[in-house]
């Protein structure tokens, strides 16, 4: 009885894996499942497991009828080439051929009744998408999917078609991504037909230097031409009303944008990072600047609005408009060449993202009639020497070139560029958040008189009266910091991005913290806190620290190696670069290594973040016994120009190369690393 009851469950068990996981085919290539809803009901395919190069998907599996693709079903399928799909099947869904980095041609038939979207995303080499002719819905044309359901629809554009396109007069509208990452499109003229292009449709297009939108266009997405680094000019039609958020973000060739008198609002990031840009004119009826509009428009001089516009004005390149705070500067420009500017007496509010990252900016004049100033308000102002306020502002004030509440009772800001030393006024009770910027600030002394109420100082460095934390210290100061015994906490952020530190000193009779050979621990030694910026050569790590964590040595460009005793239970250092116990894991490379370095035989993963900041590392030879690369491995090596990736590795993390632009992967091909140089375009040799 009790074996009766244990297969019967055994059974339901099946059962139930059957219908939650997908059956597998008896041919052992595919896997199905049932599917319904309001449209669809019946057997679709989930799964493929094969490696044909060349296919054409059954109708008919293990007897029963095929109507649909379930969304990634071919994803990573690398080696397919060519897919026909017949007659029966009804749908295909979601990003079923995500990452066929080598598929150049699909066949759709005539009973295809509903593609979703995404469908050929990171399909980097796809030249033609054919359809039946006696489908009902859709079509392809010259390799183009379009949608006939309603008015037509652009759906998709290969990725791998190159050279010039005209989108032809039947077509109504472009879908969402419809030619995203079409790295090989240079030229595209949209016909007048076109009333919508969807998000992001052509974003990622790299090598499009010219676009004409069409005249009767009413509609554009979020981020439609973002990333189409070589896009020189634009202009936007007449009848469009609203250039929504990042349309033309990161367009770094743009220099001539032409926006029609239709326009009324300009989104959010709408020009971000257009380096080129040197000017733009803003029409009449615009009554909307969003926010960061002209960030990183870092050549920006002059921003002119019509004369004729109700909402906004403009004098000498620089935007005004009404907030709710009242009469308040919108954007200065960047690229603006003044050395001083002056904000106009009558301007009582200057918005948060107003100066963005002006070059050229070092002085700043406040008039009498500003209110509001967001705390965060001049980060990004590295050049700024002085903010000089009327003696007449009834709410700031200034001394020495740096921002006070009216009555000094407040550090407002200390500009970022302001050099030398500054001594903090006896009336001084606070400090705002964000007053000194450890990352941006010149500053190499702050002095507090001994009689302060509120604050000290020691050296320079900046305290609170009894001396138990640390608040600033100025990344222009040089040398050593002793710690006092006093101190109790320290915020990473108050040392980091200090370069000139080179040590931290603290007493033997210190309660909180020790420090060795320069570099800040914990009392117990079982946390390293902070490694000095200015930290030259060999760091040893003390047998008690069980691990090192992000933040640690962030900071040391210069360190050339980390060392551990044969004792130590985590660790291992191998020539300075620090390994699991076993040397399986490759946990920290140094940022001070240079030249080629090849990882040794035995590590099988490399660690998140593990070369982090090697900016003089050159090339990296990757043995095969290396399965993993962890996220951000190689983040922002600079001169990182070649690593050899076998085809061993199996997983190889997002982010792995943010940051080395001339990077040439050497692996072979169909290896897990060409499909990741595929996917975030990066250059591929094969061994």
């Amino acid at each position: 009885m009790k074996r009766t009851t244990v297969f019967a469950l055994l059974l339901l068990l099946f059962c139930f894996s059957l219908t939650a996981f997908g059956i597998r085919s008896l041919d052992g290539l595919w896997q199905y499942e049932e599917v319904e809803d309001d449209d669809y009901w019946g057997m679709a395919i989930t799964l493929y497991y094969g490696n044909f190069t060349d296919i054409t998907i059954p109708a008919n599996i293990d007897g029963y009828d095929i109507i649909g693709i379930c969304d990634s079903t071919f994803s990573g399928c690398y080696d397919l080439a060519s897919v026909t799909i017949p007659e029966g099947i009804m749908f295909i869904d979601d990003n079923a051929f995500y990452e066929c980095f080598n598929l150049r041609t699909i066949n759709i038939s005539s009973s295809v009744n509903l593609i979703a979207d995404n469908l050929f995303l990171e399909c980097p080499k796809l030249e033609a998408i054919t359809v039946s002719g006696d489908n009902e819905r859709y079509s392809g044309i010259d390799g183009v999917l379009f949608d006939n359901l309603n008015e037509t629809e652009l759906v998709s554009f290969p990725r791998g078609k190159s050279g010039q396109y005209t989108v032809p007069d039947f077509v109504t509208s472009i879908a969402d991504n419809a030619f995203v990452g079409c790295s090989g499109l240079t030229e595209i003229t949209i016909a007048d037909s076109v009333t919508s292009i969807g998000a992001t449709a052509f974003s990622g297009c790299e090598n499009l230097t010219k676009v004409t939108l069409p005249k009767k266009l009413k509609y554009i997405g979020e981020y439609a031409f973002f990333d189409c680094k070589s896009l020189t000019s634009i202009t936007i039609p007449e009848g469009l009303t609203s250039v929504p958020d990042g349309v033309f973000s990161d367009c770094k060739s743009l220099v001539s944008v032409n926006i029609s008198n239709s326009v009324t609002e300009i989104g959010d990031y709408v020009f971000n990072y257009c380096e080129s840009l040197v000017s733009i004119n803003i029409p009449s009826e615009v009554s909307s600047i969003g926010y960061g509009a002209f960030n990183g428009c870092s050549n920006l001089e002059s921003i002119n609005v019509s004369k004729e516009n109700d909402y906004y004005m403009s004098n000498d390149g620089v935007v005004f408009g009404e907030t709710d705070e009242g009469s308040s500067l919108i954007v200065y420009p960047n690229g603006k060449r003044d050395v001083m500017y002056s904000v106009p007496e009558g301007i009582e509010c200057m918005v948060d993202d107003a100066f963005g990252e002006p070059k050229y900016l070092t002085s700043l004049n406040i008039p009498s009639s500003l209110e509001y100033i967001s705390d965060y308000y001049f980060t990004g102002c590295k050049n700024l020497e002085a903010i000089n306020v009327s003696e007449n502002n009834s709410v700031y004030s200034s001394v020495d070139g740096v921002l006070f509440n009216a009555d000094k009772t407040e550090i407002i800001k200390c500009p970022n560029g302001k050099t030398g030393a500054f001594t903090i006024p006896l009336s001084v009770k606070s400090i705002a958040f964000n007053a000194f910027n450890s990352y941006n600030s010149k500053l190499s002394a702050v002095n507090v008189a001994a009689n302060h109420r509120y604050f000290s100082a020691i050296a320079g460095v900046l305290y609170n009266k009894d001396k138990t934390e640390l608040l600033f210290y100025p990344s222009g100061r040089v040398g050593a910091l002793t710690l006092p015994n006093s101190v109790e906490s320290i915020e990473y952020w108050t040392l980091s991005g200090c370069k000139g530190l080179t040590e931290i000193n603290v007493s033997a009779t210190h309660k909180s913290y020790t420090s060795i050979d320069g570099v800040l621990y914990s009392k117990d030694k079982t946390e390293l806190l902070f490694c000095p910026g200015g930290k030259v050569g060999t760091l040893t790590l003390p047998d008690s620290v069980p691990v090192i964590g992000y933040y640690g040595i962030d900071d040391c460009e210069n360190l050339t190696a980390i060392d551990v005793s044969a004792n130590h239970k985590n660790y291992t250092s191998v020539d300075g670069v620090l390994y699991s116990k076993d040397k399986t894991e490759l946990n920290v490379c140094p940022s001070g290594k240079t030249g080629e370095f090849i990882i040794p035989n035995n590590v099988t993963a490399i660690c998140d973040y593990a070369f982090d900041g090697c900016s003089s590392l050159t090339s990296v030879i990757i043995p095969n016994s290396v399965k993993f690369i962890g996220e951000g491995a190689f983040w922002d090596c600079h001169s990182l120009t070649s690593i050899i990736i076998p085809d061993t590795v199996e997983t190889i993390c997002v982010g792995a190369f943010v940051g080395c632009e001339d990077l040439v992967i050497y692996t072979q091909k169909g290896s897990r690393a060409d499909r990741y140089a595929a996917r975030y375009d990066i250059q591929v040799k094969y061994l």
